[in-house]
């Protein structure tokens, strides 16, 4: 989700090539950090209708498109009845709707609606700003010297089970 949460804020012409890794990088480790009561006092500061749980769900179903509860669940590392409850919590906010799987009919796949999509960008658009603020301008030295060194602590903490909801997004 990393890329695409990238892409919605700031077009791939602007920003390319190493700044773009490290961004990326960094967005991702940024991810994994949300658990913190920082995220949480990030949705509650912009009236942000969902949980740091929800929202990691939602980021999900963005980053994936539709999907089964199953799939959902897998991927955001909680069992088949808390990401059930999750999806729910979004639908009832209008931020997620459940549709019949056309190549199965008995089930049915969460994909994000336009008011779910909103809310993402929004509180997207705020991490990147905040990152932007936080790393401030680099040379292109220094983000020859950076670049790989985030994207080893990246692949240590995927390495290390330690990724968290979201960070499986990271491209």
């Amino acid at each position: 989700m990393a890329s695409a949460r990238w892409d919605a804020i700031t077009p791939a012409s602007e920003v390319s090539g190493d700044r773009r890794r490290t961004i990326l990088a960094v967005t991702a480790l940024m991810q994994h950090a949300s658990h913190s009561r920082a995220f949480e006092r990030l949705l509650a500061d912009n009236d942000a209708p969902v949980t740091q749980p929800v929202f990691a769900t939602l980021d999900d179903v963005v980053a994936h498109g539709p999907s089964p509860v199953t799939v959902i669940a897998a991927r955001t590392g909680v069992d088949h009845t808390q990401a059930s409850k999750r999806i729910q919590q979004l639908v009832d906010l209008g931020m997620a709707a459940r549709v019949t799987d056309p190549s199965d009919r008995r089930r049915a796949l969460a994909h994000a609606t336009p008011e779910g999509l909103r809310w993402h960008q929004h509180i997207c658009a705020i991490q990147v700003r905040d990152l932007r603020a936080a790393v401030g301008p680099t040379t292109p030295d220094e983000r020859a010297r950076w670049t790989p060194l985030v994207l080893r602590l990246a692949d240590a903490v995927r390495a290390a089970g330690l990724e968290g909801e979201g960070f499986s997004n990271f491209a």
